[in-house]
């Protein structure tokens, strides 16, 4: 898997920048990475499971500190494996167990089955904590990751040159929007290959 310090490297070697010293900074590029995790987390969500104990008769589920956004649920499963709707918020007296988020867990309809509730969700992806840990990506999406990065790096430098009140450089800003172009390309082709598999 790749990490930060081997995606900074190839960013680098992308914008050409092998200069001693270097045009970027580190945490330039840092700040490019991070931020085009968050687009890719945005676009491709993390999912995950969470399992709750819950006693028989119950009718809460505390998510507390596992931060599970409930708009991001998608599915809630009792402990037999039935999969529990959720509420429809125009009928306050569904016919059978329902499931609506509240505070920080899910109210119940009905008392509940006792045993490990499941819950399938989607969560952001988490930015590397240092230059050795790996990127959360799924196999094969670095070239989107990059291609973001590069984009937001040449189009802060128009920005910043612009604010400074620097000669415009149509070059900068030519190359920041042939970059965004090519991230959609890819993001595009990814979302087709994306359906192809499904």
């Amino acid at each position: 898997m790749t990490t930060r310090a081997e995606t900074r490297a190839a960013l680098r070697l992308r914008l050409n920048d092998a200069g001693s010293p270097p045009l970027w900074s580190d945490p330039a590029l840092d700040a490019a990475l991070t931020d085009a995790l968050r687009r890719y987390g945005a676009a491709f969500p993390k999912e995950q499971t969470l399992l709750v104990s819950v006693s028989a008769g119950a009718q809460w589920i505390a998510l507390g500190a596992n931060a599970v956004d409930p708009a991001r649920i998608l599915r809630v499963t009792d402990p037999n494996g039935v999969a529990i709707p959720r509420q429809d918020e125009r009928d306050p007296n569904p016919a059978g167990q329902c499931w609506r988020a509240w505070a920080d867990g899910l109210a119940l309809t009905r008392p509940a089955r006792g045993g490990l509730w499941r819950i399938d969700h989607r969560t952001t992806r988490a930015a590397p904590s240092d230059d050795a840990a790996p990127l959360d990506l799924l196999p094969g999406d670095e070239p989107l990751v990059l291609a973001w990065a590069l984009a937001a790096l040449l189009e802060s430098r128009a920005v910043s040159d612009a604010v400074r009140g620097a000669p415009a450089r149509d070059g900068v800003a030519v190359l920041a929007a042939a970059a965004w172009r090519d991230a959609a390309a890819l993001l595009a082709a990814r979302r087709r290959r994306a359906r192809m598999a499904t």
